[in-house]
């Protein structure tokens, strides 16, 4: 089933109210992520993320880094991906992104949402595929992709 939900502001548990396709769009800036999806809710002080990766790109951050894999193997390492976090977070600063708009958390995906089934033609999750991923009904938003 397909539900399309217009919230587009998200309120975090200390009252901040993020804008997440906005924080989408900074994280896709990025030259090693192509696709995000942030999500929070009023019951978290913070923002969790579902980054699919650039595959090229990863792999040439990973070496520069010292870390060596596949691709599915750099998503699964917890070293590598504290060190991206590092770097996504500058990045976000930079960027001027706020703290609490930032990612504290994220898992990366090694497969395209499109790929996985995660969302319809127009872009938006279906309620299945976001059960299936987080066990959490994300809503039907839209996934922000680079062009």
């Amino acid at each position: 089933s397909v539900r399309c939900v217009q919230e587009t502001v998200l309120k975090l548990q200390q009252g901040e109210y993020v804008a997440p396709e906005k924080i989408e769009g900074v994280y896709v800036r990025h030259k090693v992520i192509s696709e995000a999806f942030i999500y929070g809710d009023s019951f978290q002080s913070h923002l969790v993320g579902i980054f699919v990766p650039d595959s090229k790109k990863l792999i040439q951050f990973a070496e520069e880094n010292g870390f060596q894999g596949t691709l599915e193997e750099l998503c699964q390492n917890q070293e590598f991906k504290t060190v991206l976090k590092k770097e996504l977070d500058t990045f976000a600063k930079k960027e001027k992104l706020y703290g609490f708009e930032m990612a504290r958390h994220f898992k990366l995906e090694p497969a395209s949402f499109q790929n996985n089934d995660l969302y319809t033609p127009c872009l938006l999750y279906t309620s299945d595929a976001a059960d299936d991923l987080l066990c959490v009904d994300l809503g039907g938003r839209r996934i922000i992709k680079k062009k």
